[in-house]
């Protein structure tokens, strides 16, 4: 049996101190409420049931049948996502389209958790170094699964994936979310490829950051060299490392992969090209204080 009731205050608070029922559900609405600045729409509830499963609907009329839609669990789903994914809901509504049938037309669910961790598996630890491997992997489990992990593929909303980023950003800064954003994207991507009835809910447009604001702007003077170059020559391995960076201006992997075998007689030091960032082979000269200088590992 179903019983309903109504209150005009909705958040965290209020689901929690929602009572049980003695038996079958409650559904409890949300009529002209408004949380975090965004409007409950119609129909937007949540039901709980005797055993104390709570979860979100939303409730609507297309000609004269009524459906329910159930939304998520509680606390898998935010009151704010849940009241968002409903107003999504609900202008799909009013254009006419039924969402409880679009499900029935779906293939069996695989949630975001299951294609991140296909991702990782079959793609990223198999071509990825192990060093750009880590961080994606920690950026998936940290940040991403458990904001959308849950979430069916299918089901999966561009505005899930904003609110996503924006908590990234408050919480991990600007920088971090455009990180996350590209690598949920290559993920989606390729997952994309494999699969006809998915399409990726990445757009453009939803970066925090844009590139120049990104770019460095601060460089060391001549002055600042001056005072840090002597000082290297009691740095050992790092010093030897941090000088040969200096006067090639070659990115940190390349010099510290240097090995001597790449260097020629002619002291052109010869980058192969699958160390090198343009998939080429990168001809450096070395000057005569590079050559004193520089690290090259053994062979």
């Amino acid at each position: 049996m179903t019983r309903t009731q109504h209150l005009s205050k909705l958040n965290e608070e209020a689901i929690k101190r929602l009572p049980l029922p003695e038996t079958g559900n409650r559904i409890t609405y949300f009529p002209g409420a408004v949380l975090q600045g965004t409007q409950v729409p119609r129909g937007f509830g949540v039901r709980v049931t005797a055993s104390g499963a709570k979860s979100f609907i939303i409730n609507y009329r297309i000609k004269r049948d009524e459906y329910r839609y159930t939304i998520g669990s509680y606390p898998d789903w935010s009151a704010l996502r849940a009241v968002r994914e409903a107003r999504n809901l609900r202008q799909r509504i009013d254009r006419g389209e039924n969402p409880l049938e679009d499900r029935k037309r779906l293939p069996t669910t695989k949630t975001v958790n299951g294609l991140l961790d296909e991702f990782l598996q079959r793609y990223v630890e198999k071509e990825a170094k192990l060093r750009t491997a880590f961080p994606i992997k920690r950026a998936f489990d940290q940040l991403v699964k458990p904001s959308i992990g849950k979430i069916g593929i299918y089901e999966l909303r561009r505005s899930d994936v904003a609110q996503m980023l924006d908590d990234v950003a408050d919480e991990r800064g600007l920088v971090m979310a455009d990180k996350t954003l590209a690598w949920l994207r290559k993920a989606f991507n390729w997952y994309a490829s494999k699969d006809d009835k998915f399409n990726s809910p990445m757009v453009k447009g939803m970066a925090r950051t844009k590139p120049k604001e990104r770019a460095r702007t601060r460089v060391l003077s001549d002055g600042e060299l001056r005072i840090i170059w002597p000082l290297l020559a009691d740095a050992g391995t790092f010093g030897t490392m941090l000088k040969a960076l200096l006067l090639t201006a070659q990115r940190r992997d390349e010099v510290a992969n240097m090995t001597w075998r790449e260097i020629g007689e002619d002291a052109i030091w010869t980058i192969p090209a699958e160390r090198y960032k343009t998939k080429l082979p990168n001809f450096v000269p070395l000057t005569r204080g590079t050559r004193h200088h520089e690290g090259a590992a053994e062979d």
